[in-house]
């Protein structure tokens, strides 16, 4: 989450909503400092260093090579990616409500 607040803080990300499940990240944002792609390999060095050091996994091995992105042209679709971003720890029946879940974007601010 720290890293993901970072990126707004200084103004890399405009970030609508995310949520940290057990094994994989949402991000809806915006790239607001260079492309998506060097925007997520960023980060995804970064943290995957850090759990990596902190797990004891052979360096490169915490995130997957690949990742998606979608884009959203409506208010209808970002509505709709933002609940399928807060339902997601609710789908894996980690809570009954996703405020109850701390480790998405409506449990931190991000200014």
């Amino acid at each position: 989450m720290e890293a993901i607040q970072h990126r707004v803080q200084i103004n890399r990300w405009q970030v609508f909503e995310f949520v940290i499940m057990p094994n994989h990240v949402h991000l809806f944002l915006s790239v607001l400092q260079g492309t998506l792609k060097e925007s997520i390999e960023d980060f995804k060095r970064w943290t995957g260093h850090q759990a990596s050091t902190r797990i004891k996994l052979p360096r490169n091995r915490f995130w997957q090579d690949e990742w998606f992105d979608h884009w959203s042209r409506s208010d209808e679709q970002d509505e709709r990616i933002m609940k399928y971003i807060q339902n997601n720890p609710v789908a894996a029946n980690l809570v009954r409500v996703f405020r109850e879940w701390k480790y998405g974007g409506w449990s931190r601010s991000l200014k």
